[in-house]
């Protein structure tokens, strides 16, 4: 005997108006199912498409219950919350009014039949699913299943008596695809304007859900150019070894910097952070396979302007910056004090510059732990190529994006123990020397045969541990090159190679530099019109410094 699980019902509800239901009851067949059903060599019982249904609303069949968008339909076996009999057998027919709908069934309590590596007696089908699943028994039913079609039959065979208690499900029409209009909206959509924020928990909560309580979401940003972004507060659903094992959140249309966490599926007590979308729209998901239940979550849904569309129309929430500003961001409470458990925060930098790129750099760091990879908090850079997510004491280091804009987000899932950061955020330009007419502001351009001479810090003094600079010498001629010279260096200690301060000069042969000691560069010819001089220095011993000069030559 199969142990039996009950599961308590509650219906998919949104924050916008109540969906109307029918009340016409589905037809009980005396006869068998009509056939959609096939039996292969090997046993195995698969579910085709049936061509025969919901043809005609206006001319509907007898057994054919039609569902306009958003309403639905609850539908039951014989007797529930009583066992069903071996005639009990019984085949329901659901049609979406709108042809390009589709029927999505839930099933909120399930108990059907046995399984014993396949379902062994009693089934419930559903025909035209998406799912690579079509048969249910035992107590996984089905949970938030669509078709394909706008119609479908569900089937339920019964050959034992008074053993199972059986199901209570809905079929519910609804929209192939998500947030199509603002103006023609569906009655489960929550539509919201920029800078808005939706705030929806999972059902029962703060008690726990149970097993048939899958619910899904849809929130829509009404500009078409805005995202949506989802943060959790709480958060507590399934299970995790090494990876999600029963119940899970999904997000769909998240960004790809997902890619850096765990995709769009969130358990455990992971739960989404400020993750945004691509889209206008997204679906947000719960599944409940789990017999035990969980805590749940309570959630926020925020509708988003995409970032740094615009220097002319700012949103409030972006720091916009001229070529070569420099922007500090810090986490909360640093260095005063470790930031906290509820200290997630999201910063939107752009250049005002469309040809500027943001760099980003941490003089201090420590957030979350790391082994391998980062164990819970998170501080993330998008739409950068390289390394995008930063944890431990390993933070980023001029890293430069690759759009005029970014967000640069702290996830917290522990703080409190840990240090937190102080960075910047630098409009820079994408390559050096672009254009003498647009110069960056840290650009030298110089004529053929003219020279710009340049120092340490500090020099003929020691510079300081604060003296690390670089310089950028552009030739006007794009077929001139740069030569560096020094008439005075002494930068850092070397023995065979440099030991602690270098100075390097990019663009050039291989083989050339660092340089360090007294070893000067001397009558260095760039390979390109422009070059970035970097003086690297570290925090222990300070030297005399250089005195050098770069001239644009014709060669």
């Amino acid at each position: 005997m199969f142990a039996c699980i009950v599961s308590v019902l509650v219906l998919a509800a949104t924050t916008v108006a109540q969906v109307t239901t029918t009340t016409a009851q589905p037809a009980h067949t005396t006869a068998a199912p009509v056939a959609t059903a096939t039996t292969t060599t090997t046993g195995q019982q698969t579910t085709t498409s049936a061509p025969d249904i919901c043809l005609n609303a206006s001319s509907s069949a007898a057994n054919e219950v039609w569902l306009t968008t958003g309403s639905f339909k609850r539908f039951n076996s014989a007797n529930y919350p009583s066992t069903y009999g071996s005639g009990d057998g019984q085949e329901w027919v659901f049609c979406a009014t709108n042809p390009t709908d589709r029927i999505m069934v839930t099933c909120s309590d399930f108990q059907v039949g046995g399984f014993f590596f396949d379902c062994v007696d009693d089934t419930l089908t559903i025909s035209n699913a998406n799912s690579s699943k079509s048969k249910y028994c035992a107590t996984n039913g089905p949970q938030l299943v669509q078709t394909t079609e706008r119609g479908t039959k569900v089937t339920f065979t019964a050959s034992t008596s008074n053993i199972y208690k059986g199901f209570t499900c809905t079929a519910q029409a609804v929209r192939e695809t998500i947030c199509e209009s603002s103006v023609n909206r569906a009655s489960y959509e929550v539509w919201l304007a920029n800078g808005t924020s939706e705030t929806f928990t999972s059902p029962n909560y703060p008690s726990n859900y149970g097993r048939g309580d899958s619910k899904r979401w849809i929130f829509c940003a009404i500009d078409p150019d805005d995202h949506i972004q989802i943060s959790c507060s709480e958060f507590t659903v399934g299970g995790f070894f090494f990876d999600c094992t029963d119940d899970t959140l999904t997000i769909s249309n998240a960004d790809s910097e997902r890619r850096v966490e765990r995709d769009s599926k969130f358990c455990l007590n992971k739960g989404p952070l400020l993750v945004d979308t691509t889209e206008r729209g997204t679906e947000v998901t719960l599944s409940t396979t789990s017999p035990y239940g969980y805590k749940g979550f309570t959630c926020t849904a925020t509708a988003l302007r995409t970032p740094c569309r615009d220097p002319n129309d700012r949103a409030s929430n972006e720091i916009w910056l001229e070529n070569d500003q420099v922007e500090p961001f810090s986490s909360s409470g640093y260095p005063s004090s470790n930031y906290g458990s509820d200290d997630s925060r999201e910063w939107r930098f752009c250049a005002v510059d469309s040809s500027d790129k943001i760099e980003v750099s941490c003089s201090a760091f420590h957030v979350g732990g790391a082994f391998f990879d980062c164990l819970d908090d998170t501080f993330t850079i998008s739409n950068v190529d390289s390394t995008s997510k930063f944890c431990g004491i390993t933070g980023p280091t001029s890293v430069t994006t690759n759009e005029r804009g970014t967000s640069v987000k702290l996830r917290v899932y522990t703080g409190a123990i840990y240090d937190g950061f102080s960075c910047t955020a630098k409009a820079v330009r994408a390559e050096i020397c672009m254009n003498a007419t647009n110069p960056a502001n840290n650009e030298v351009w110089l004529d053929a045969g003219n020279s710009k001479a340049f120092t340490s810090q500090n020099y003929p003094s020691n510079y300081g541990s604060g003296a690390s600079a670089e310089w950028v010498f552009c030739a006007v001629n794009d077929t001139d090159k740069i030569s560096i010279s020094c008439s005075d260096f002494q930068v850092g200690g070397k023995f065979i190679f440099c030991l602690d301060d270098f100075l390097t000069i990019s663009n050039t042969n291989s083989g050339q530099g660092p340089y360090c000691g007294t070893d000067k560069p001397d009558s260095v010819v760039t390979s390109q019109r422009g070059t970035t001089v970097k003086l690297s220095v570290s925090p222990s011993i300070h030297y005399k410094g250089f005195n050098c000069t770069a001239t644009a030559v014709n060669q």
